[in-house]
């Protein structure tokens, strides 16, 4: 028998060996499988979009701030900062490096800062630096690059001034626009930096790998020379595109242990005992054309859709009697626009105008998945119930067709806007207004834009039960690999 025992002890020891999990219950060896909604396009951070793209600038980079794993604005980069009339000064940790070992200097911040800042590269997220001294100004082409509020003390000082007071420039410190940018690289990759293998180059937690356009596919790994206190619990996390199954099929199948999922998904997921996340970063906007008179554009509104319409949809869709999503966090003021006994009796006046007293519209254009689409549909019945006018429903093909209907002749479209991050300016272009520096904004967008937000909703995510540490930020996605675990 006792031999027996020291066979089973032995082969319990291998197994333990080829499993890289001991006593302890290390899982550092775990690879993480992701499935992306669509592949990346660029991992430049002063440019990245999308929510995928942004969650892999988040891993590959580091900004002088950083959340923890609690929503907390910790040290990223920088050791330590101080404040004082206005200016910050921080000095950078001196064993602060590139993933190819090249050290990591404050210049690198300064000039991925100005990149962000420069209209010529449309950086998504630059309005949450417009508090930096001369940066508005400097985006909007009244003053050069030059006079920005930021420099290079030394090679591990930088100094930033600020214009205003601003409680949440160190929250922008940690958002993509912020990142670090090595000029040298940046040069060398002659326009196509950020957009594949060898033109990335990062100082993150982890770095990459692999990744591959064709068939898509990317792997990052964790870097060794990352200095910082965001060591990854796992190896690797490994994106993928699956061309032969849907996202909540590649989870039910194991295939991937995270996976972004379209919210008709929602409740399969929930059957399958997946755990959910919603980030609240959409916006369905309504849009009519301005051939329209005001008073026809009260009546459309005042009778499109209420609060009840939604008691049937995903959870993850919201009426929107407000301006901005709740990921802004301030308090706003809301509206109740619906108001179907008014709105009739303006549409019955207005309609006397258009030839033989028919509604012009053909159709009405929406781009969006199955969800969308029902809201829509409750729309148009809405405006058939409480207008008596039947209008047809279509989808296109592009978010931009649908987008346009404020300049076409009695257009009518539905489109959605993404929010990654604090992007009020270029959000509230969607409404006529050019910068939110009015008290009224939500009266004058309810009343007398000719566009608004009729719902809000979210990218949604679903994990399986063997990570643990998994936490979404709400506000622009942000999703930190290197605090998951992974059991294996």
């Amino acid at each position: 028998m006792l031999i027996y025992k020291k066979i089973f002890a032995i082969i319990l020891a291998i197994l333990m060996i080829f499993s890289g999990v001991g006593c302890s219950g290390d899982y550092s060896s775990a690879i993480i499988y992701y499935g992306v909604g669509e592949p990346p396009k660029n991992i430049d951070p002063q440019s990245a979009t999308t929510i995928t793209e942004l969650i892999i600038v988040r891993n590959l980079y580091e900004g002088l701030m950083r959340k923890n794993t609690d929503g907390e604005i910790v040290n990223g980069v920088a050791e330590s900062y101080t404040f004082a009339d206005n200016t910050y000064t921080f000095t950078l940790r001196n064993d602060a490096v590139w993933n190819d070992g090249t050290p990591l200097t404050a210049d690198d911040f300064v000039f991925g800062i100005k990149r962000a800042l420069l209209p010529d590269t449309n950086s998504p997220n630059a309005e949450c630096l417009f508090s930096i001294k001369n940066a508005e100004k400097i985006y909007k082409k009244e003053l050069p690059i030059s006079s920005i509020g930021i420099y290079a003390l030394n090679n591990k000082t930088l100094k930033i001034e600020l214009e205003y007071d601003d409680a949440d420039f160190l929250y922008a410190l940690t958002t993509a626009a912020a990142m670090p940018c090595n000029e040298a690289f940046f040069n060398k990759a002659i326009g196509k930096y950020g957009m594949s293998l060898d033109t990335v180059l990062s100082n993150g937690s982890y770095r990459m790998k692999k990744w591959s356009t064709d068939d898509f596919a990317m792997r990052i790994v964790k870097s060794g020379s990352y200095t910082g206190s965001f060591v990854p619990k796992n190896s690797a996390v490994y994106f993928s595109k699956n061309k032969e199954y849907t996202n909540i099929e590649c989870l039910e199948k194991n295939y991937v242990d995270i996976a972004e999922i379209k919210t008709e998904d929602i409740k399969r997921a929930q059957l399958n005992n997946l755990n959910l996340s919603v980030v609240n970063n959409k916006v369905l906007i309504l849009s009519i054309s301005k051939a329209f008179t005001k008073n026809m554009r009260d009546a459309l509104f005042q009778s499109a859709i209420s609060k009840d319409d939604f008691s049937d949809t995903p959870s993850s869709f919201s009426f929107s009697n407000t301006l901005f999503p709740e990921l802004f966090g301030d308090a706003q003021k809301e509206y109740n626009i619906y108001k179907p006994q008014a709105a009739k009796e303006t549409y019955n006046r207005e309609i006397k105008l258009f030839p033989d007293s028919e509604f012009p519209a053909d159709s009405v254009y929406y781009y969006g998945d199955t969800n969308v689409q029902s809201i829509v549909k409750k729309v148009a019945a809405n405006w058939q119930k409480n207008l008596g006018s039947y209008i047809n429903i279509a989808s296109v093909s592009s978010n931009n067709k649908a987008r346009m209907a404020p300049n076409n002749d009695y257009g009518i479209g539905f489109y959605t806007v993404e929010i990654n991050e604090i992007n009020k300016h270029e959000y509230l272009e969607n409404f006529d207004i050019s910068a939110p520096d009015s008290s009224d904004i939500e009266a004058y967008v309810f009343s007398n834009s000719y566009s608004i937000p009729i719902s809000f909703y979210g990218s949604c995510f679903a994990n399986t039960a063997e990570l643990s540490d998994f936490r979404i930020d709400s506000a622009g996605g942000n999703l930190d690999f290197s605090a998951i675990t992974k059991k294996k």
